[in-house]
């Protein structure tokens, strides 16, 4: 049992160590991301494209790029 005494002390050791890592919290956030088309389906760039969150008023404005594609990919949570 002796023989083993250096062994656990240095599992536990390592175990107390880990313990000690920083843990960093999980963001809350979402993201949107679309396309916008005309009614025949043709892809619009240039387009701004706003988004605004209901419960506090705060917008965020994109601008479509050369497919028609616009990104929102941090948006906090609401409505």
């Amino acid at each position: 049992m002796k023989r083993y005494a250096w062994l656990v002390g240095a599992l536990t050791l390592f175990v107390l160590a880990m313990g000690a890592v920083p843990v960093y919290a999980q963001e809350q956030s979402g993201s949107i991301q679309g396309v916008v088309k005309d009614a025949q389906a043709g892809v619009l760039p240039g387009v701004t494209v706003e988004v605004k969150n209901q419960a506090t008023g705060a917008v965020q404005t994109t601008v479509t790029d050369s497919n028609g594609v616009y990104r929102f990919p941090v948006l906090p949570p609401g409505r």
